[in-house]
Order: C-alpha cells, then sequence, then structure tokens
C-alpha cells in the first residue's frame, strides 16, 4: 500500500491540473455569457448542494472505514454486509429528501434572492443541481470499492472526466440551445451520471466479492454506520457553515452580484481545497491501514509526512496565485477586476495553514475520534457566520467582511485546536511539533509571496505568455527554496538521484 501512494499523488497532481485548466477557462466563460449577476446564481447552486453533502460524506466514510477494515483482516462476509446496509441506507436517504428538494425548488424566489427575469431559468438551475446530487447520493456506497483498495489514481480519473462532461456539455448546449442559466444544470446532470456509472465499473472489476444482496443487510451495522457517521457528518456540517454559507450571506445581505463577485474568486480556493481533498483521501487509507495495526509509531510519522507535503504542495498553489494575482485578474478575467486582488489575496492566503491540516482531518476519521471535532467545528462555524454578517454591514467593509471572518475564525480553529486534539489525543505526543511541520513551509511561501507581489502590482500582461513564463520562473524558485529549505535529507538524495539519471540520458 505504501507503494501505490506516490502513484495516487502523482494522479492527484494530475487531476488538479486538468480540474484547474477546465475551471480556468470555464468561470470568465459563464460570466462572459451569462453575465455577472446571473453567474452569481450558479455557484450558489453549487453551494446548496453542499448543504446535504454531509450526509453522503458520512456514508462514505463510515463506510469506507468498515469495509477496509473488514478487508484488511480478509472478512469479506463483514465487508459485503457494510457495504449492502451502506447501499439501504443511501437510499432511503434519497427517497427521504426527494420531497423537500422539490418543495424548496418551487418555491426557489421566497428563499434566495433572484435577479428580475431569472427566476424560471434559477428552478431549472437548481432543480438539476439538487436532482444530480440525489442521484450521487444514493450511489456513494460504490466510491468506496475504491478507497478500499487505496485505487486513488481510479478516482482521480473519474473526478477528472466528471469536471469535463460538465463542461463540455454546457458548452454544446449553449452553442445549440442558446445561453440560459438553467442549461448549466444540464452539465451537472451528466457528470453526476458519468461519474456513478464508472463508479458501479469499478465496484465490478475492483471488488466483485462485495456482494449486494437481502441476506447482507445486516440493521445491527445500521447502528455502527450512524455512530461514525453521525459524528462526521456534524463536522462536515461545521464545514459547510465556514466555506458554503459565505455565498448565501452576500446574496442576502449584499444581493447576487456581490455573490458572483465572490464566487468568480472563490474558484481558486475551491480548485486548491478540492485538490488537497484528492491528497488527503489518498492518504487516508494508509491511516486507516496502520491505525488498525496500532502502529501508533509509524503513524506519527506517516502524520508528519503528510502534513508537510500538504504544507509545501499549498504553500507552493497559495502564493503562487497570490503573487500573481493582478496579472491574473487582469488577463482572466478583465482588467475591471484587478481592483478585487486584496480580496482574492484575502481568501487563499489563509489556506496555507486551513488547507495543510487536512491530513489531519483523515486521521480523526481513521481513528474514529470525530466527535468533539464535530462540535468544535459547528461552534466556530456559527461564529463565523455571525461575524460574517456582521462585518458585510459594516460602512467599507462590504464583501470583505466574509473573507475577513473566515481568516480570522477558521485559521484560529486549524492552527490551536485540530493539531492539538489529533496530536493529544490519537497520536499521544506533544502538538509542538505540529507546528515545527507546518511553519517553515508557511514561512517560505509568505516570503516568496511578497516578493512576487511587490515586483507584479502594477504589471497587467497583454497577453498569457509573460504570465506563464513569470510563473514557471517561480516555480523554479520555490522547488530550488524548497530542496534545501523543506526537504528532508532522504527527498534530496531522491532528486539528486532523478536529476542524474536525467543527466545521464541527455
Amino acid at each position: 500500500m505504501r507503494q501505490s501512494t506516490g502513484r495516487n499523488l502523482i494522479f492527484s497532481i494530475g487531476n488538479f491540473f486538468t480540474s484547474s485548466l477546465l475551471n480556468f477557462w470555464f468561470t470568465p466563460f459563464l460570466i462572459g455569457s451569462l453575465g455577472v449577476e446571473a453567474y452569481g446564481l450558479l455557484p450558489l447552486a453549487l453551494q446548496i448542494s453542499n448543504y446535504i453533502a454531509p450526509i453522503t460524506q458520512s456514508i462514505g466514510l463510515g463506510t469506507g472505514r468498515f469495509v477496509t477494515f473488514a478487508l484488511t483482516k480478509g472478512d469479506r462476509k463483514t465487508a459485503s454486509e457494510f457495504f449492502t446496509t451502506a447501499l439501504v441506507i443511501s437510499t432511503f436517504v434519497t427517497l427521504l429528501l426527494t420531497l423537500p428538494f422539490i418543495v424548496a425548488v418551487l418555491n426557489l424566489d421566497s428563499l434566495l434572492k433572484i435577479p428580475l427575469g431569472l427566476e424560471n431559468a434559477a428552478k431549472v438551475l437548481f432543480g438539476l443541481v439538487l436532482g444530480s446530487f440525489l442521484f450521487s447520493l444514493m450511489s456513494t456506497p460504490f466510491e468506496v470499492c475504491a478507497f478500499s483498495q487505496n485505487r486513488f489514481d481510479i478516482k482521480n480519473v473519474i473526478s477528472a472526466l466528471e469536471t469535463f462532461w460538465k463542461v463540455i456539455v454546457v458548452v454544446l448546449v449553449f452553442r445549440v440551445y442558446g445561453k440560459n442559466l438553467g442549461y448549466v444544470g444540464i452539465g451537472t446532470a451528466c457528470a453526476a451520471l458519468s461519474t456513478t456509472t464508472l463508479n458501479i465499473l469499478c465496484w465490478r472489476k475492483l471488488t466483485p466479492y462485495l456482494k449486494v444482496s437481502s441476506q447482507n443487510f445486516k440493521f445491527s451495522l445500521v447502528r455502527q454506520l450512524s455512530a461514525i457517521g453521525g459524528w462526521t457528518a456534524l463536522n462536515q456540517i461545521g464545514g459547510i457553515l465556514f466555506l458554503s454559507m459565505d455565498l448565501v450571506v452576500l446574496n442576502l445581505v449584499l444581493g447576487s452580484k456581490a455573490a458572483g463577485i465572490y464566487g468568480a474568486l472563490q474558484t481558486w480556493s475551491m480548485v486548491i481545497r478540492t485538490m488537497a481533498g484528492y491528497m488527503s483521501n489518498t492518504f487516508g487509507a494508509m491511516f486507516v491501514k496502520l491505525f488498525a495495526d496500532q502502529d501508533i509509531e509509524a503513524l506519527s510519522d506517516y502524520t508528519s509526512k503528510t502534513t508537510r507535503i500538504m504544507s509545501i504542495f499549498v504553500g507552493f498553489a497559495v502564493s503562487c496565485l497570490c503573487g500573481f494575482s493582478v496579472p491574473l485578474l487582469g488577463k482572466w478575467l478583465g482588467p475591471e477586476w484587478v481592483k478585487y486582488s486584496g480580496l482574492m489575496v484575502l481568501m487563499l492566503y489563509p489556506l496555507i495553514i486551513n488547507v495543510g491540516v487536512m491530513p489531519l482531518f483523515s486521521l480523526q476519521t481513521a481513528s474514529n475520534k470525530v466527535k468533539v471535532p464535530g462540535l468544535m467545528t459547528v461552534a466556530t462555524g456559527l461564529l463565523y457566520i455571525g461575524l460574517a454578517v456582521y462585518l458585510c454591514r459594516l460602512p467599507g467593509v462590504g464583501i470583505y467582511g466574509v473573507a475577513i471572518a473566515g481568516a480570522i475564525i477558521l485559521t484560529l480553529k486549524n492552527a490551536l485546536f485540530t493539531p492539538f486534539y489529533v496530536f493529544t489525543q490519537v497520536l499521544h505526543r506533544s502538538s509542538k511539533s505540529f507546528w515545527l511541520i507546518v511553519l517553515k513551509p508557511s514561512v517560505v511561501s509568505t516570503v516568496l509571496m511578497l516578493g512576487a507581489l511587490a515586483i507584479t502590482r502594477n504589471w497587467v500582461p497583454k497577453s498569457w505568455f509573460p504570465l506563464l513564463g513569470a510563473a514557471a520562473v517561480y516555480a523554479i524558485i520555490f522547488f530550488i527554496s524548497s530542496y534545501f529549505l523543506l526537504f528532508e535529507k532522504g527527498e534530496q538524495l531522491k532528486v539528486k538521484s532523478l536529476y542524474g539519471k536525467l543527466r545521464q540520458r541527455g
């Protein structure tokens, strides 16, 4: 399983760049086709489906943990029972949510501020997005097959194809039938159908021994799945308060245009979070295995290694985007967007810490230490919403209020509570070691980011080539700095060995 981590990581990075390029092109395409005000409803629709996502994620995480535990012990019968029981639960929850979703869509204009003339298109969009979510929810247990086999390379390919189909279908529909907000939902529905189909094929190919039958459904297992899934869901609900209420606050307090501006800039933070999520999932199967073996020493080493890798990767992505925020916005969305470069930096910079700790969340799930983190996340999430609403209403703050509130509350939680709880309650070590792991990547990223900001603050390139060239130079400087300041000796030796082989081939 250790050997597959590198392969999974490579596919995660490949998925990151694929999704980034597609979203990089797709966001200005939608804004240019629909306008900022109409576009503001699109990320809002996608986020509203996230409000119920804790159900999906709790079912998936709980099933993944118990199925992987059973397969690690060679108990395919128990694994099939957990798999079947989870499938029944997900189907039941899907049916339970269908009627409330229909009622919510029909009364959408009473729940949100919808621009005049977009009422019907908005209902079509939200209906298709929520319908796609229900379809995905019902098939969630099939995702555990790749997880249990540590085949995150396959999961990343499926994810990249999901993004591809969403983009290509929307573009084709716009060309054939015209530009309409509701048609974006068709792309989302097709993407969900593609993902579900491929996950079912993975089940048949990777784990055909996981049998679905009425005999394998065990009501006694519902409680076990619900126990870890319930507290995991609570943790996810807290995450939603942080990550998916910002556009709702902006829509209700400042209107759809403000939500559209924030949603466009949010593209990059979501890309980074998504990629980090794939990387964290890549590490997750190993966390489960090491905890099942009760190899605490190896678990501690693996936690330190994955947290450091995540911090370096996120540090590079965040510092590069922030450092080149002025030319990036000017070329990507237009010169009129340059004035929001400060907002973009404020949204992205805290991710160095807040996303860098994501491997710790995987360890929480693997060890079933999810109750206290769930309660803490909900409490701080509610505090964040209150602060965001207050700041947004202050004169001169406006849209910046949401970003400021998140930067303060979420960073305090993830910098103080999360490492303290995981290191002391799971690894039984001092959390001071966490700071030694993330401090150096944070400092290196900050120094290089400030340097890039100072150089590019008045630069709006006429084409992409100078900007891409400057970003490539930045990547080289970041890699060299990481090699000398952040890489361990073993990693430096691997780089030297790889460089020597490349020179011999050249």
